[in-house]
């Protein structure tokens, strides 16, 4: 059985034009941190609320960085047009509310924007 199987033609050519855009940004996000000296790993079609993982070693601990990416086609960013993501963000960083050196940020790109908005997102 293949996927054509299950989905319609043009279905499969969105779910890929939305992974290569994804991957697109996610790979930006990995050499922006990636400059800055963290060590880096992505999380491809996880369907997790995280894209990527950042580590970097400072002294005496261990910084963490959990990133969604996302990218919008909106002139500007607000947070009701992420509300679902920011949601699943904030359930998830209930887990590490006492953790210090974790971060949970959303990375927001706008079509034609170089960097970033950057969110923080606590529980």
């Amino acid at each position: 059985m293949f996927i054509y199987d299950l989905i319609s033609k043009k279905d499969y050519i969105l779910m890929a034009s939305n992974y290569r855009i994804g991957y697109y940004y996610e790979r930006k996000v990995k050499n922006i941190l990636e400059k800055e000296d963290w060590d880096v790993w992505r999380s491809p079609a996880s369907h997790s609320p995280i894209d990527i993982i950042a580590i970097k070693p400072q002294k005496g601990y261990v910084k963490i960085k959990l990133i969604q990416v996302k990218r919008t086609s909106k002139e500007d960013i607000k947070a009701e047009y992420f509300k679902y993501d920011i949601d699943n963000l904030k359930e998830f960083a209930k887990k590490y509310k006492d953790c210090e050196n974790i971060e949970i940020e959303l990375w927001i790109f706008k079509k034609q924007d170089r960097n970033p908005y950057i969110m923080k997102i606590s529980s």
